[in-house]
């Protein structure tokens, strides 16, 4: 820092004095501070030889637990961005059972030794201290690694970062760069063979640490480099090797010694200090004899050497003699600092340290628990209106507010799957509680046009189910009633309607029915539906029946004969690499080591790119029915006919297609077929199938005969009406379809789920069930869709789905007497279905939902239906609370219905419980909507107190985190929590019960393996893919990071002294960005032309240059054999549209970004053609051969992520800071003149990428760059809009999906709180593509046997009164309860996730003090807080001896 004179100076000590000294209060505030000093009686072992003393003396000290924050309470650690609120049980107990082996395994030897530290209030966030192994370049030297370890671990490895870099100075192997990346198969930043990489079940921090010092830290340096193994035979790479060794060793005495013992990390300290006492005679002695091989080396620093280490090849490329002279002068200033080794060892070792201990909370402030609906945001400023004039416009997939609207469903769909819909026009049939749900979805979807047709008036019936009616609309068309709130949906499509019935109108319905695609009944007699049906074959429409009555529902799908689906599933399918074809009968196909495919017998695959000899027919191009072997091996045939193969070859997995031929409704009523045409897999997935769906089917039928016997429907709740139904049906199975009644009638089970479904079809018929609309009304949109598109598989025929055993526990007598004389109100087509009584229940039902988005508009929009949570009678109040912090943006309206236009930016919860209230008035008051994130940050507002006063919690989460903490906060306090989520067509929902089941963190979700190595990412991209991933990285470095570390510069530096206070990194970042600032846009049509020639060609000639076509492995292979794939430079021409496009989107935006007006028009095909035209005629830099070309190209290839800085330094980076101070300086007096007129007038506007917005040239550039680079490596073209989904990681979602799973969980929330059993309860998986929905009891909670007479699970948790035992004042006299009374001999202990004991550590000799005063001293000086309590699950953990790794609570 620099001060003007003495006065600033004196000025600054005394504010700096004055910090310090309100510092040292609040320190004294909040910790009692001690001086402490250790002795360790270690004398004895000094009189051993060192083999055998080192072991002696630091063995104790190998694992020990540290604070990692500093003075302010930050953590000191390359990954403190990565530590997230949560610290999960799982991890914390996979940690402890790794530190215990640790401290027994970790090598501590004279000749090589690993310590680690951990922090004391989080084991996942570690430090390894790894001294190089004698005979190695890295002999001696101490090597600091921060480790952290991943909330998915062990599913993931841990992350991993050398911190001795000398900041940043040296690249101590090619697999330990400059910025401290590590570069190794084990922790997923290197692809190796299967065996080499993480493994769940077998990988430990152990492994990693012990691979990076025998496996990286070895004397083959350069060998490490990818492609260099084969020139260790060579001279040439022999003599590139020494050259590295001789970088490595010097580096190692400056950096891993001298700066290391002067500077040591305060966590290693008394460790390195006795380190390199002891070993110091033995260090200088080796460095002797370096200093003598120095003479004579012939170590060279050209090619990969220069590449990493260009500072250290200029200083030892001065002379033969330049390396020698250096690491004399280097090991003459290691033995300076070795004599002022200021390590006393005589009797003891003595350390002296300050013990910072927690004052107890009590004694410094009261935290208290936040009043939850002080915190309630109003939502009687929220515009809920519909506005009755909405403009209509066509479905045009080229207008790019189509594209963004519709991102996540393309995203599921496809581009086509929309284009189609644009053209399609679909007819409905009654807008009843099904017909709305089914009219929204399709709505939403969007197609050209939709027409209801429903001749019904409102009554109050219509109200529970039918969200967009209300009180005064009673009276009115339902169809007319709810357009304009339709229409509020989607602009994008064109809605009308026809004020008939289909009861009325089928005998002329041709009048009506003209030109349609679809067609959905969800109203008419069984009879009127079949003419329909007919009537749809005749002229080419696909009919649709979707008809729900209770809790009962029905899908019927007819799209003809011959109907081809294009695509069964939808999946993406990825290119797989192969390894060998055999030529033999059956044609075995082997794929490359590591990789495994997901196909299944009568796949179809087409194979490519097979390098081949011989005569016979060529693979490449072919198609192939494959047999499969094993997850690495199949068949495809005989292959006898075939070419040899020689080498490579990739397989892609062809989209499957089929053809269904399916039946009218007339067809299959008249039909001798022994069975109902019920879907094989979407049916066939209930257990329950026979005696539950073939019941139905008939019961449906008999419906048009009730009708037409008693001239009235089934009555509600009326045990006559269900036995005469029940009679009819059980008479109709025995007659049409014996096989299925005598299997009925083989037992009890069977004939019970007869009697109580066909029953309760009865029962219910009259009644509305609004989850069931949302279901089956989300499942049969979907089926519309499929008929459009014909992608996914459509539903064969008849689907039936029903929920009866919501109303299993209620008695026809109860029933009938909540049914008489209940009020006429909004909900009597609830009650008649499930009753006044367990209405009131779900009235008086308290629920947290967490989250607004898709799913949570849905879940909320069925609450209101219910009713759920609107009771204001004293001491039943209901509440629905509701939190989300997100605002409503543009993308979300195409499955998020409760928003349109006029809501965006404003906070979803609000918004979402405005339109609630709207829906259904009662819930004004009732909901209570707020916009804080729920994490232990707001642990104090959704306190323990305000999960206890809840009945249930319902996830509406998308991301695993959030949902493992809400999960966690459930179990804690014993809540239900119902779970759920989507991807696409696919969606879960599960279950959880207190004591019943098992929690959502009981299962691990299966881990995706979406990390790209760096090489493949920067050098060998593999698929288009990598390319997206590859531009992104350089978007970020020219229009995010540079201008926004200019934009920093110019906001706050006023003179040459501020310039200086900066950081390199921003000065030098700042000089580059100014340097080549533009004066209009001709300036940035010749920058862009510049990246094109620097990116596609001079990068492409830099590597070609360092692996040549011809070069091989040490191993003799081809070093370009797939996945690598050697790349070609692409000549720049402005007609080709890829190239254009690059260069007049990458100019634009480089305008945007330093405040250059645009043309009008600016993302035109015609402003486009000029620029690129203008580019042609640009004077490039051509490519350079040399060491700092291959340099520049190696290190941006390599470029840490994690770490988020170049590992290489640019040209800039390498000037020091008074170098880049007036540099920047005279740039700026160059173009405007001084600092303050830079500021005014340089308008430097950073990137921030932003997926949703599709004209501010983001997603041009990136979609311009991936596929410029994608010609380099000859890989597959990306669309642009495929381009937006993977750079904007945008998650598929379709409005179906999130429909059906909403209702799923709602049901089950039903379930909740009216108390069905738990054996009622269904954890449900549902994928609309196949389609199959798969529902199961949800599963036990896991029991562990502690003793033969002890068993726990989950929920359990033992309570200890400390008012009751006195006896207990101390963790010792703890422990000796809990052995009394478990049988268990108590191990490690843990307060929340901190370790507060490991035995493992305390048992080590050293921590005999430490151990001692944790087991004596008081509880609330253990714990820190003022203690009458203790519950397991809330406080503390006990774990015990005999269940090593069993936790007592999750």
């Amino acid at each position: 820092m620099f001060f003007r004179n003495t006065k600033d100076l004196i000025k600054n000590m005394q504010n700096a004095v004055d910090m310090f000294k309100q510092i040292d209060s609040n320190l004294k505030r909040y910790f009692y501070i001690d001086v402490l000093e250790q002795a360790t009686e270690l004398s004895k072992y000094l009189s051993l030889p060192l083999s055998q003393g080192y072991s002696k003396i630091l063995k104790e000290m190998c694992v020990d637990s540290t604070s990692m924050k500093s003075i302010l309470g930050a953590y000191q650690h390359h990954y403190s961005g990565s530590i997230t609120a949560n610290l999960s049980q799982t991890k914390s107990q996979r940690i402890i059972k790794e530190l215990g082996d640790l401290t027994s395994s970790l090598p501590v030897s004279d000749t090589n030794s690993i310590f680690v530290r951990y922090d004391k209030t989080r084991m996942d966030v570690m430090k390894a201290l790894i001294c190089g192994s004698r005979d190695t370049p890295y002999a001696h030297g101490a090597f600091v690694f921060d480790l952290f370890v991943p909330d998915n671990y062990p599913n993931s490895p841990p992350l991993c970062n050398l911190e001795t870099t000398g900041s940043g100075a040296v690249r101590f192997n090619p697999n330990l760069y400059h910025c401290g990346k590590v570069c190794l198969s084990l922790l997923g930043t290197w692809r190796g063979n299967a065996n080499e990489n993480w493994n769940p079940q077998l990988s430990t921090l152990l492994q990693v640490l012990v691979s990076i010092q025998c496996l990286i830290m070895t004397e083959d340096v350069s060998y490490n480099e990818p492609g260099h193994e084969a020139t260790k035979k060579t001279v040439e790479g022999q003599r590139n090797n020494e050259g590295y060794s001789n970088i490595v060793k010097y580096a190692n005495i400056k950096y891993a010694m001298i700066e290391t013992i002067k500077n040591p990390p305060v966590w290693f300290k008394d460790i390195i200090l006795i380190h390199f006492y002891l070993k110091k005679d033995m260090i200088l002695q080796d460095c002797m004899k370096w200093i003598e091989e120095a003479k004579t080396t012939q170590g060279t620093y050209t090619g990969i050497v220069s590449c990493h280490n260009s500072k250290f090849c200029g200083m030892f490329n001065g002379s033969q003699l330049a390396y020698h002279d250096h690491l004399v002068k280097v090991v003459k200033e290691l033995r300076e600092v070795f004599a002022t080794l200021n390590v006393q060892i005589d009797k003891t070792i003595r350390s002296r340290s300050i013990k910072w201990k927690r004052k107890p909370i009590m004694e410094i402030e009261e935290v208290k628990e936040t009043d939850i609906d002080t915190k309630v945001e109003p939502i009687d400023n929220i515009d809920v209106s519909y506005d009755e004039n909405i403009q209509q416009r066509a479905i045009n997939i080229d207008d790019e507010k189509v594209t963004n609207r519709w991102s996540r469903y393309i995203g599921a769909m496809g581009i086509e799957a929309v284009q189609k819909q644009a053209n399609a026009q679909i007819c409905l049939f009654g807008l009843n509680a099904l017909g709305v749900e089914i009219a929204k979805n399709i709505v939403l979807s969007g197609v050209k046009s939709l027409t209801i047709i429903d001749g019904k008036k409102v009554d109050m019936g219509d109200l529970a189910g039918q969200f967009y009616l209300n009180e005064g609309d009673i009276g009115k068309n339902r169809a007319q009633a709810c357009l304009s709130k339709l229409q509020a949906l989607n602009q994008y499509v064109k809605i009308d309607f026809i004020e008939l019935s289909l009861d009325k109108c089928y005998v002329d319905v041709a009048r009506f029915v003209i030109g349609y695609n679809v067609v959905i009944a969800c109203e008419g007699s069984n009879y009127a539906q079949a003419v329909l049906n007919d009537y749809c074959r005749k002229v080419g429409s696909y009919f649709i029946s979707a008809v729900k009555y209770g809790l009962f529902s029905r899908v019927f799908c007819d799209f003809g004969e011959k109907f081809t689906v294009l695509d069964k599933t939808g999946e993406e399918y990825q290119d797989m690499f192969i390894k060998s074809i055999s030529n033999c009968e059956k044609g075995l196909v082997t794929l490359l080591d590591g990789t495994k495919h997901n196909l299944q017998d009568g796949d179809e695959i087409c194979i490519n790119q097979v390098v081949e000899e011989g005569s016979g027919h060529s693979f490449n191009g072919t198609q192939h029915k494959v047999t499969v072997v094993d997850k690495s091996n199949f068949y495809i045939g005989d292959t006898r006919g075939f070419k040899k193969y020689l080498r490579g070859g990739v397989f892609k997995q062809l989209k499957a297609t089929a053809t269904i031929n399916f039946k009218s409704l007339y067809q299959i009523s008249n039909s001798q077929e022994k069975l109902p045409p019920l879907d094989q897999t979407i049916s066939f997935s209930d257990w329950d199938f026979i005696p539950r769906n073939y019941p139905l089917h008939i019961a449906f039928e008999k419906i048009d005969w009730f009708n037409s016997t008693y001239k009235r429907p089934p009555g509600a709740w009326s045990e006559d009406d269900a036995m005469i139904l029940l009679n009819e049906v059980s008479k109709e199975l025995q007659e049409k379809y014996p096989e299925i009644w005598k299997q009925i009638q083989s037992s009890d089970s069977n004939k019970d789920l007869l009697t109580r479904v066909t029953k309760t079809f009865a029962y219910t018929f009259q009644g509305v069930f609004p989850p069931i609309a949302a279901y089956i009304g989300g499942v049969a949109s979907q089926e519309a869709i499929k008929a459009i598109t014909k992608k996914y598989m459509p539903i064969n025929q008849f689907y039936y789905f029903e929920c009866s055993e919501v109303v299993s526990g209620l008695t026809v007598s109860q029933m009938q007497s909540d049914i008489m004389g209940c009020k006429e109100d909004r909900d009597i087509a609830i009650k008649k279905c499930i009753g006044e009584s367990m209405l009131s229940k779900l009235a008086s039902g308290k629920v947290f939902m967490v989250g607004a988005g898709a799913i949570g508009c849905e879940l909320l929009k069925n609450y209101a239906m219910l009713s759920l949570g609107t009771s204001k009678e004293k001491g039943k109040e209901g509440r629905i609370y509701l939190t989300d912090p997100d605002v409503i943006e543009n993308s979300n309206l195409n499955r998020q219905f409760l928003f349109r236009e006029k809501h965006i930016r404003k906070p979803k919860s609000t918004t979402a419980a405005a339109v609630a209230v709207a829906m259904n008035a009662k819930l004004k008051e009732n909901i209570k909507p707020l916009v804080e994130k729920v994490y232990d940050q707001t642990e104090m507002l959704f306190s323990n107190t305000f999960f206890e006063k809840l009945d249930a919690v319902t996830n509406a989460l998308d991301n695993v985190n959030a949902r493992r903490y809400v999960d966690s906060r459930c179990v804690k306090n014993r809540k239900p929590l119902l779970e759920s989520g989507t991807l696409g067509p696919k969606g879960h929902v599960q279950v959880v019960l207190p004591f019943k089941t098992e929690s959502y963190g009981s299962q691990q979700d299966p881990q995706e393996d979406n990390e790209i190595p760096y090489c493949t990412l920067k050098m060998f991209p593999e698929e288009t893919l990598h390319c997206v991933e590859w531009a992104r990285d350089k978007f970020n470095k020219m229009f995010t990071q540079k201008p926004r570390s200019f934009e920093k510069l110019i906001e706050t530096a006023k003179n040459y002294e501020d310039l200086l206070a900066q950081e390199q990194k921003i000065l030098a970042e700042s000089y580059r960005f100014l340097k080549n600032w533009p004066k209009d846009l001709s300036d940035c049509v010749a920058w862009a032309r510049n990246k094109f020639e620097k990116f596609f060609v001079n990068d492409i000639k830099a590597l070609m240059k360092v692996y040549p076509l011809d070069h091989k492995l040490e191993n003799g292979n081809l070093f370009w054999t797939l996945p690598k794939r050697p790349p070609v430079e692409i000549a720049y021409d402005h007609n080709n549209e890829t190239h254009a496009s690059f260069v007049a989107a990458c100019a634009c935006l480089r305008a945007i970004t330093c405040g250059i007006p645009l043309p009008n028009n600016a993302r035109s095909n015609e402003v486009r053609s000029v620029l690129a035209l203008k580019a042609s005629k640009v004077a490039v830099k051509k490519f350079v051969e040399s060491d700092k070309k291959l340099k520049q190209l190696k290190e941006e290839g390599e470029k840490n992520k994690q770490a988020n800085q170049n590992d290489n330094k640019t040209e800039e980076e390498a000037l020091d800071k008074e170098t880049l101070a007036k540099n920047i300086l005279s740039c700026i007096k160059e173009r405007v003149g001084d600092l303050a007129s830079a500021k005014k007038t340089l308008k430097c506007l950073p990137q921030e990428f932003e997926k949703d917005e599709d004209e501010n040239f983001h997603i041009d550039v990136l979609y311009a760059m991936t596929n410029c680079r994608a010609l380099n490596y000859k890989l597959e073209k990306m669309d642009w809009i495929t381009v937006k989904l993977k750079a904007g990681r945008i998650i598929p979602a379709l409005a179906t999906t999130t429909s059906a799973i909403a209702a799923l969980q709602t049901i089950e929330l039903v379930k909740v709180l009216v108390g069905v059993k738990s054996d009622q309860h269904k954890n449900s998986f549902l994928n609309l593509s196949v389609p199959v929905l798969t529902q199961s009891e949800p599963s036990d909670a896991p029991v562990y046997v502690l003793t033969p007479k002890l068993k726990v699970n989950l929920w359990d948790r033992w309570d200890i009164d400390l008012n009751k035992h006195k006896e207990i004042s101390s963790l010792e006299s703890l422990f000796k309860y809990l052995k009394n009374f478990t049988s268990l001999e108590p191990l490690d202990c843990l307060k929340g996730n901190t370790a507060i004991y490991i035995a493992s550590l305390m048992n080590m000799p050293n921590k005999k003090k430490e151990k001692e005063t944790l087991l004596h001293q008081p509880l609330q000086d253990t714990f820190g807080v003022a203690v009458i309590t203790f519950y397991y699950c809330n406080v503390f953990i006990i774990i015990f001896s005999q269940i090593r790794n069993t936790w007592i609570s999750p």
